[in-house]
Formats: C-alpha cells, structure tokens, sequence
C-alpha cells in the first residue's frame, strides 16, 4: 500500500497551488478579438452577474438609467475580491494616443457626454509605442502611419460606466470628461511580471 507520509503531502499541495495559480494567470492573458460589447441596466448590476459577464472578456457598459443610482454602490460592487490596489484617475484623456492597461480592471466613468473608440487587442501589430507615459497602469501607443483601423464607437451618457478588458485599446473624444476607476488584484499582478 501507497503510504503518504506528511512532508509529502504538503509538497504535494504546494504543487497543486502553484499549478492552480499558474492557470489563473494563463487566463489573464487570453483576449476576445470579436467586435461587440456587452451591457446591462445598473438596476440589474449584482456581483455575481458581473463576474460571469467578464468572462467574456468583452467589454461591457453599464447604464445609469436611474439618476438616483449612487455610483459608490456600483463601483463597489464592480470591484474583485483579493483587492491590493485600486484608486481612481479624474478627468483622464488620452489625447492622440491610443492606451491599454493590464490591470485587473479598468473603469470609464463617464463625468458628460462622452465617445469612446475601442479596438480589439488584435490591433498590437498596427501600433507604434508611444513615450508618453504619465499614468503607471496604462500604456499608450500610436497607430502606425495614420491607418484608418476597425473600431466601435461608444456613447457614453454622465455616470455610465464602460468596463475595459485588459489589453483592449481605447481613446476618448474630449478632454475632463471621464474619470478612470483602477482596481488591481494579487492575481492580475503576478499575471503582468509574465505578460
């Protein structure tokens, strides 16, 4: 008989939480070329509901249909568990630059009236590194030779919020009218060392 003394056993759990973890990270890397968005109604916003409807790794508006909503409640319940960071970036603007991030989760919080213009992550290779980079999280790039790339155009009204999956490119049509809210994981952290 096969007898597992305790040092084994531990070494085999260990084992098995790396190899867990190791997955979990994989996943962080995987992307949705497809060009759609998804939404729903903050009245409907739980955060169970939320965290199947990522796994789409699109992105996804919520919509302020109610002006009595408390954005608050609705950025906390966005908000991932094995929380190490998050912090919000107000009146952000990307000028003529195109950004991404690889954080966990990224937040649009529209302040106006706003357009925002998404490409899929499948754009990298039509893109030049830019040297602007004035926010730790999020990257900005150009897009090479002045292409005229596939995008979808977003309609943001005030206190809308547009969830960004990571490695999704973004750009915003006017300056002061958004605010980012940024949440970074334990998970998503380790994730970006190997990303």
């Amino acid at each position: 008989m096969l007898q597992i003394n305790s040092r084994h056993a531990i070494i085999i759990i260990i084992i098995i939480i790396i190899i867990y973890c190791l997955l979990i990270i994989l996943s962080y890397k995987k992307t949705n070329k497809q060009y759609k968005y998804s939404d729903l109604n903050n009245d409907q916003l739980t955060s169970s509901y939320f965290e199947k409807k990522i796994l789409s790794r699109l992105p996804i508006i919520i919509w302020h249909n109610d002006f009595n909503i408390d954005l608050d409640n609705t950025l906390l319940l966005l908000t991932p568990g094995l929380l190490i960071k998050k912090y919000f970036i107000s009146n952000y603007s990307n000028a003529d630059f195109i950004s991404y991030h690889k954080t966990d989760r990224l937040f649009i919080v529209a302040k106006t009236h706003v357009i925002i213009h998404l490409y899929p992550p499948s754009i990298y290779y039509e893109t030049n590194k830019a040297n602007r980079n004035q926010h730790k999280d999020i990257y900005d790039r150009t897009i090479k030779d002045n292409k005229k790339l596939n995008n979808m155009e977003i309609e943001l009204q005030p206190q809308d919020v547009l969830y960004i999956p990571r490695f999704w490119y973004f750009t915003i049509s006017q300056t002061n009218s958004v605010d980012l809210y940024i949440c970074n994981t334990v998970l998503s952290s380790l994730s970006s060392l190997f990303i």
